[in-house]
């Protein structure tokens, strides 16, 4: 008998298709493994949400090989680092992209970030609950 590695995930959105949701605040999409397409399907799937006059903020949380800036054609000014190092507001680091998107773009070539401590995570997540 084959596994079925996404039969509980199917479970789930069959469970949560049975009741409403009003508005989802946070859709991520992630694999253990690298260049499978998840940021291609990230950047394109915000785009449509904002032809859609939805509002949306995309965060790329790829510390190592963020390429959501580049896949939008643009070149951000800060990053997510920025964010967790510098202890920046969230709103300083967000841009505008393409069809009213905003961003928040990854970082490339870091691996200390690694090490983040709690109170960096605690900072991200308060600044994050703030949009």
């Amino acid at each position: 008998m084959i596994h079925d590695q996404a039969e509980s995930l199917r479970r789930k959105l069959e469970e949560a298709s049975n009741t409403t949701i009003e508005q989802a605040k946070t859709i991520s999409f992630v694999s253990g493994k690298g260049g499978v397409g998840k940021s291609n399907i990230a950047v394109n799937f915000s785009l449509e949400l904002c032809k859609q006059g939805k509002k949306v903020l995309l965060v790329d949380l790829d510390i190592g090989m963020g390429n959501v800036e580049i896949l939008l054609g643009l070149q951000a000014k800060r990053t997510i680092v920025n964010l967790m190092q510098e202890q920046l507001p969230i709103y300083d680091i967000m841009e505008l992209g393409p069809n009213n998107l905003m961003f928040i773009a990854g970082g490339t070539g870091l691996s200390d970030i690694f090490s983040v401590d709690k109170q960096i995570t605690n900072y991200f997540l308060d600044q994050y609950k703030k949009v």
